[in-house]
Formats: C-alpha cells, sequence, structure tokens
C-alpha cells in the first residue's frame, strides 16, 4: 500500500498541473502545418489574444487571423510608449503614438487597475461592442461606440500582433494590431 502512495501522488499532481494549464485548442498551436505562422512556445498571451480574437471573429463569420510577430512588435512599441511618457492615459496620447503608421488598424485597451488584466479581458470589452453594430451597414448604432469590435472582425484582416504592458499605476495596457494582406516586415 505505501508503495502505490507515491504514485498516486504524482497522479493527482499530474492532474491538477493539467487542470490549472492554459490549455488551448490545437488550432492555436499548430497553426503552422496549415500555411500558418505559428506562435513561439512560451508565448501564452499571444495564443490568448489569437484563440480569443479568432473566437469572436467565428461568431460574426469572419475568416480566423494568423499571428504576426511583426505586429505584435510594433503594438509592443505602442503599449511601451504608452506606459512610459503616455502614463497610461489613453485619451491624452491618442493621436500622439509615434509608432509608425503601417496600414494597419489598432485597438486599445486599459483596465481599471484592479489587478492585472488578461487578454481574454480585452477581447471581451471588445466583444460587448457587437451589440452596437450593425453588420448589415457596417455601422456603429447612434451615439455608440463599437469601432474595436468593427476592427476585430474586419474580413479583409489577415494578421494579428498583440501586446500587453503593465503601468506604474498597475493599470494594464494592451495594444492589437490588425493587417491585411501580405506578410508583414
Amino acid at each position: 500500500m505505501s508503495s502505490s502512495l507515491p504514485c498516486l501522488a504524482v497522479a493527482v499532481l499530474s492532474l491538477l498541473a493539467l487542470a490549472n494549464s492554459n490549455h488551448l485548442p490545437a488550432s492555436v498551436t499548430s497553426a503552422a502545418g496549415r500555411g500558418r505562422s505559428a506562435i513561439p512556445r512560451g508565448h501564452i498571451a499571444a495564443m490568448k489574444f489569437l484563440y480569443a480574437v479568432n473566437d469572436v471573429r467565428r461568431q460574426a463569420g469572419a475568416p480566423p487571423l494568423e499571428w504576426s510577430g511583426a505586429a505584435a512588435r510594433r503594438a509592443k512599441e505602442r503599449a511601451t510608449w504608452l506606459r512610459g511618457p503616455g502614463g497610461c492615459d489613453l485619451q491624452a496620447q491618442k493621436g500622439r503614438d509615434p509608432a509608425p503608421a503601417h496600414g494597419g488598424a489598432v485597438t486599445y485597451f486599459l483596465s481599471d487597475g484592479g489587478g492585472r488584466a488578461s487578454p481574454e479581458d480585452a477581447i471581451r470589452v471588445w466583444g460587448d461592442e457587437r451589440r452596437w453594430y450593425n453588420a448589415g451597414a457596417r455601422a456603429c448604432a447612434a451615439g455608440k461606440q463599437c469601432g474595436d469590435y468593427e476592427i476585430m472582425v474586419q474580413p479583409a484582416s489577415k494578421q494579428l500582433g498583440c501586446a500587453v504592458a503593465v503601468c506604474a499605476s498597475r493599470k494594464t495596457i494592451m495594444v492589437c494590431e490588425y493587417y491585411a494582406g501580405q506578410a508583414l516586415i
């Protein structure tokens, strides 16, 4: 009986590790095999962004996006800049963004500072704008903001890159860049 106790402990610990892992569908982690750009191992946030955005796109009837390392680097430039001189004040900094424009659309998310936000939090907020979006007219309801949702489900977009930065105020800023067409350099 005592010799089976270590085996039982290993089995229980293994099951706990699996239950607490950030499990994502194989479609996210094995994209390279189907002609899509793969996310490097260890980039859990990138996988979470891609999976969550593609889930919203699937619900809207838009094709899935591929991960772009170049778009992620540009998103990181923006997030880092906003965290630094921008002080994570999106309203004050919009229009002053120093990252060069590359023809893509950008979405921004700023948490309230009550702990670190997750990629799913940002996608949930952007996705909730769906209620104000008229897909037939490709426009928002009068007086409502749904531009982030519109960007997220734009059928012409092909690539996604996102980044996260934590501000001194404990707020979390997330930036996602969406690109159409060929791979970015």
